[in-house]
Parts: C-alpha cells; sequence; structure tokens
C-alpha cells in the first residue's frame, strides 16, 4: 500500500447515542455506584467480555482502585464482577486494563514490593464460579526495581506488553498457565523519551511510544517498533509524524492489529491549538509507512484528538476528551473504516447525556462488533448530576459507520460560494437544519483555517448567506465549510489576483 492521503475536511457524521437511526446505546457503570471512582479509565474487550477500569475507586477494602468485568448475554452487556486486588493497600489499581485470551490483566503502577513504589501487573483467571486472582508481577529483582510498572498495558492471546515510567517495557508471555518475564524493551537512545507511556502488541510484533522524543531538535514525540525474530524482540523501526512539530506528543496513545499501526499525536497544532491527530501506518514487507493523517470531525482547539487510540480489523476508534461537542470538556470518539484503499474520514460519537468536563473518549477499545468508549467523569445518575460516577458507552460499530452519510466524501451542494472564482468579497450560502448558530471556516489546502465567520439559522429548512472578506489571502483555493453539531457541510472555491 503505498498511498498516502491528508484529510482536509470533516465530515458530517455526528451520531446521538440513543437518538440517531432508533439506536440505543447501552451504557456500562458499576452496579455499586462509587463518585469519583474514574470508571471507564481503562478498558478492553475481547469477544463477549470487556474490562473496566476504576483506578480512583475508594470504596474498595484492599486500597483504592478496582475493574468491572462484564458479559455479554443475549445482544446485553452485564456485570459480572468487581476485582480487587489481593495482599496490597496501594491506588490506582485499574489504571491499565486488557484481556488476553481467557486471562484479565490489571495495571496497578502504585503497589508496593518490599515498601518500594515498583508497580505490578495482576492476573485473573475465571475458576469455574468467579474471576481469581492467580499473580501479582512484580519487575526487576533485589539488585534493581524500576517504579511505575503498569502504567501502561497491553496484550493479545498469549503475549502482553507493560510500561514502566523508567524508559522500559517488558514483554511478558503465558506459559504453562502463568505469565512469566520474556524480554525487557528498551529504546536505543538514553534521552528522556518517556518511553513506554503507552504500548501495545500483537503476534511478532510490539509498539511503544516515546511522547517526548526529540527529533529534529524539536520535542516531536516518536513511537519505537519491535518485531519478535528467532525468540529474540529486537528493534526494528522508530516511526515520526512527517508533520511532527514542538510539544505534539506524538505517541502518547498506539495501537497494533495485524498489518496497521495506530499513532496518537493529541497535542498536534495543525488543525488548531492541541486539536489532535491520529497517524497510520501500513506494513509493506518489513517497513512501516505512514499512509494517512486522520484530523478530528467537528475541529476545535483543545480537543485532544489522539489522546486514547485503538484498532481492530480496518477499523479505529480515536478519542479526543477535550472536545467541546456539548459543553466544555464534554468529549467525543471517532470512529474511521479502512475501505481497502483508504482510511475513511473518522466519524463522531457522543453520547446523548454526556455533558460539561465528563472527558468522555479518555479511552476507547472497539472489538466484537462494539465500539466502547469512556467517560470518567461522567453523571449516569440523573438524580445525583455531581457524582461523577463515570460510565462506558457500548456502541453498535456497524451503526456508527453506517451513520456516515456518502455525500461528505463528495463535493456538497449545500455551500455555495459566489461569486467564484472571487477577489474580494464572498457569499456564501448554506441550507439551516435547525434553528441553531452555525459556524464557518475557511480552510486552505493543508487544512489551516484563515478565515471564520458565524451566523443564526432562523427556522428549519431555510437557508442563510454569509459575506466574507477574502481580500487579504493569496490566490489559491480554499475549502468553506461548516461546522457545528447537526451538521457538516463543505464547499469549495478559488481566489484569483
Amino acid at each position: 500500500m503505498n498511498w498516502r492521503i491528508r484529510h482536509l475536511i470533516p465530515i458530517s457524521a455526528l451520531l446521538l447515542a440513543g437518538v440517531s437511526n432508533g439506536q440505543t446505546v447501552t451504557t456500562l457503570y458499576g452496579n455499586d455506584g462509587v463518585a469519583e471512582a474514574s470508571f471507564g479509565k481503562a478498558i478492553s474487550v475481547n469477544g463477549d467480555l470487556a474490562v473496566v477500569g476504576a483506578p480512583a475507586d475508594r470504596s474498595v477494602a484492599t486500597g483504592r482502585g478496582s475493574a468491572y468485568v462484564f458479559q455479554r448475554s443475549a445482544g446485553s452487556w452485564l456485570q459480572e464482577q468487581k476485582l480487587e486486588p489481593t495482599n496490597s493497600e496501594q491506588y490506582d489499581f485499574g489504571a491499565t486494563v486488557a484481556i488476553a485470551s481467557d486471562w484479565i490483566l490489571i495495571g496497578y503502577p502504585s503497589d508496593t514490593l518490599d515498601g518500594d513504589f515498583v508497580g505490578s501487573v495482576r492476573t485473573f483467571r475465571h475458576d469455574g464460579t468467579s474471576w481469581a486472582q492467580q499473580q501479582a508481577l512484580f519487575p526487576g529483582d533485589s539488585t534493581y526495581r524500576p517504579f511505575g510498572f503498569g502504567q501502561a498495558l497491553g496484550a493479545n492471546d498469549s503475549l502482553a506488553i507493560v510500561g514502566s515510567p523508567n524508559n522500559m517495557a517488558f514483554v511478558l508471555r503465558l506459559v504453562n498457565d502463568e505469565w512469566v518475564f520474556e524480554q525487557t524493551l528498551v529504546p536505543d537512545t538514553t534521552a528522556n523519551l518517556n518511553f513506554a507511556s503507552s504500548v501495545d502488541i500483537y503476534g511478532d510484533t510490539a509498539i511503544v511510544g516515546a511522547p517526548t522524543q526529540v527529533i529534529d531538535g524539536l520535542l516531536q514525540g516518536a513511537a519505537y517498533v519491535f518485531t519478535r525474530k528467532s525468540g529474540t524482540w529486537v528493534q526494528t523501526q522508530v516511526l515520526t509524524a512527517s508533520d511532527g512539530n514542538q510539544r505534539d506528543y506524538f505517541g502518547a496513545s498506539v495501537a497494533v492489529h495485524e498489518d496497521v499501526i495506530a499513532v496518537g499525536a493529541h497535542k498536534n497544532d495543525l488543525a488548531d491549538v492541541d486539536a489532535g491527530a491520529a497517524y497510520m501506518f501500513a506494513r509493506d514487507d518489513s517497513i512501516w509507512t505512514e499512509t494517512q493523517i486522520l484530523s478530528a470531525p467537528l475541529e476545535r482547539n483543545l480537543n485532544q484528538f489522539g489522546a486514547s487510540i485503538s484498532l481492530g480489523s480496518n477499523v479505529v476508534v480515536i478519542g479526543a476528551p477535550g472536545h467541546d461537542a456539548n459543553g466544555f470538556r464534554s468529549g467525543l470518539a471517532a470512529v474511521s473504516r479502512y475501505d481497502g484503499q483508504r482510511w475513511l474520514q473518522p466519524v463522531a460519537v457522543i453520547a446523548p447525556d454526556i455533558a460539561e468536563r465528563d472527558d468522555f473518549g479518555s479511552a476507547v477499545a472497539v472489538g466484537s462488533g462494539t465500539v466502547f468508549v469512556g467517560a470518567p467523569s461522567a453523571e449516569p445518575d440523573a438524580s445525583d448530576p455531581f457524582a461523577d460516577l463515570g460510565a462506558v458507552y457500548a456502541f453498535s460499530q456497524s451503526h456508527v459507520l453506517n451513520s456516515v452519510p456518502v455525500k461528505a466524501y463528495s463535493d456538497s451542494k449545500q455551500v455555495l460560494a459566489h461569486p467564484n472564482p472571487a477577489s474580494n468579497m464572498i457569499t456564501l450560502t448554506l441550507d439551516c437544519f435547525d434553528n441553531l448558530p452555525l459556524r464557518i471556516d475557511v480552510v486552505d489546502l493543508i487544512g489551516r483555517r484563515v478565515l471564520d465567520a458565524e451566523a443564526t439559522c432562523v427556522s428549519r429548512e431555510s437557508a442563510v448567506s454569509i459575506m466574507i472578506d477574502v481580500s487579504r489571502l493569496p490566490s489559491g483555493l480554499y475549502f468553506a465549510r461548516r461546522r457545528d453539531v447537526t451538521a457538516s457541510s463543505i464547499g469549495r472555491f478559488a481566489i484569483v489576483r
């Protein structure tokens, strides 16, 4: 696949869960309703099994933090069990979670060993009656132990990878029903990289994020690819962004599935300040090549698009917890499908009850036909709107992807520009969909916003015209795009001097 596309125009689809096309979203939350538990901070799914981390749960007798297991039965996700750590009194159990085959792995980065804050990964397996803890895995030995082990976690089949703030990642392998340390992964540089802030693994490929890696003198970030060859994991490539810039935090989130790698850069400023971006890489033979850069639908500053990311078969889910789609930091997630030639522009997904500071999109997961999005500060209990119980929303993957309108990929007639070409003033005419304010952005060919304007629709099924002064723009091709919570349309015009 030797192609690369830069998406410039956000698409119009915005799926309001529980409303759009009669689809009802499933809302998952702990049945014990613990306030400020950060339920939904971490999510993993495999088949009919899902696990959700609540690392700030203060109700747990053994310390602080828990994880909830959900089982899908007859199409419904039902809570099966609440997991708690044994023999510990520390906090943040459930900061990271993963499912490997029929095992659940829970990251516990503040766990102690011999009085030191080393961190651990707790493994659980179903014994026929309930999920029971099998192991508490600690890194290192008595001569040296890193700290924060479990800050990042990924797993697939009989393999797992664990991140530590010491610029180390650890590969674990399941051998005879026990998880053992297979190898420690370190980068080929000693710089302060935040190496292993994010990790993932699939087959013989491991990906490790280093979001503060210095590239060309700028703190851009990188992602390290390790490949298992002849039983040994070796660094084979360092991925960087083609448009990387200072403090983009490329590598803040990573995912790998089959021959695809996705890397989040949630501080990327190309579309707007900290709007974020997601970079897609494809493997051709043994070389990984950047193929596309995905940007958020309804682009805004401080989106943090790419703060979380998850890959499935021909689908990627990307979280933007800083987005203001339904109030300050209400958040959103976006889903893109690979059509055999390219990744389609992401379609936005938000839940109908998401509100200010819910951080919807802080964690995402995709699998078994379902898209999961975590909102660790959400208030799913309407009787107590300040409880911050946290929630996870489960969407039908096919419904989300089918909600993308075909017209979003063609030249829409909903934004008309006159005169076209223009030189000094241009009038943009748009259809109205509701009695709501709408915003128009003018962007250039590389997606930079160069002008904006606002107007208000007075009624449904009407139109509104906006006159914009373009006299200061250089000659060239520009796009006018509408951005609001009901629709997004595009129009194209030229400026000739």
